[in-house]
């Protein structure tokens, strides 16, 4: 590809530029440039010419390797697809009452207020949530007790002799769950869900209810043995999982077993 030095320039401009309605191109419009992709242009630019390796925009052009993700993400993950989906789940929040269709298009601020196209965050909005409390978020995490892979924690450093490296006693054993906070439309916490990979269907007592390994004085019976019930509760040595309270009523925490790593136990 041979490009004029001022069209170089331009489309570099063009692709630095940040404007309020996001990333534009306006030289990548022309005849010359509809063959080449955009990202395959980028990739030209940051790699073949001088130009994009100064320092002329060093805070928004720069050199780096590429990293690879599933072929299938890539070829599900497209506007249309996206918007198709969304589709979906509006017809069914239609159907259920929760929301109801727009007699008139409207456009929202970050903040969730109504303004001009100019000012919008995001896309219109067709649809009025009129029950945000009836819909349901969650969102996994996957979680591994062995801290052998931690990275450093708050950029800690330690004060050790020269040519030394601090050793910093961690747990080792592989214990893997997941954790599913759901929350409401109307920005509550409705309940905690853990996963425990474990080979039984029941999940052992003190997984549910935790240990508080900072309380040594845990109440005991006549025999000296840790009483459970007098120790179970919050603030105690059992303290139990989170707790909510969503539309009157208190949510336990629940637990579950997973013997295989499923759909919903993802590490």
């Amino acid at each position: 590809m041979k490009m004029h030095d001022t069209a170089l320039q331009g489309v570099v401009n063009d692709l630095v530029k940040e404007k309020e309605d996001g990333w534009k191109c306006r030289t990548l419009q022309d005849s010359y440039m509809t063959k080449l992709k955009c990202l395959e242009l980028m990739e030209y630019l940051l790699h073949k010419m001088p130009y994009t390796r100064g320092s002329r925009h060093p805070s928004h052009l720069v050199s780096m390797k590429g990293e690879k993700f599933e072929s299938n993400r890539a070829d599900w993950m497209k506007l249309s697809n996206i918007k198709q989906m969304y589709e979906y789940i509006y017809e069914e929040m239609v159907d259920a009452h929760i929301a109801s269709p727009r007699e008139k298009p409207v456009y929202k601020d970050h903040e969730g207020y109504e303004v001009e196209e100019s000012e919008r965050f995001g896309l219109v909005q067709e649809i009025n949530i009129d029950h945000p409390d009836y819909i349901l978020f969650a969102d996994e995490s996957g979680c591994q007790t062995n801290q052998k892979q931690d990275g450093n924690v708050g950029n800690r450093k330690y004060i050790v002799k020269c040519n030394t490296t601090p050793q910093v006693i961690c747990n080792t054993a592989d214990h893997r769950f997941t954790i599913l906070p759901f929350t409401s439309g109307s920005i509550e916490a409705v309940c905690c869900v853990l996963i425990f990979q474990h080979k039984e269907e029941e999940v052992p007592m003190t997984w549910k209810t935790g240990i508080d390994i900072t309380l040594t004085n845990p109440v005991c019976n006549d025999k000296g043995e840790i009483d459970f019930e007098l120790n179970l509760g919050e603030s105690k040595y059992y303290p139990e999982g989170p707790k909510c309270m969503y539309r009157g009523k208190e949510v336990d925490c629940l637990n579950f077993a997973s013997e295989v790593v499923g759909s919903l136990v993802l590490f």
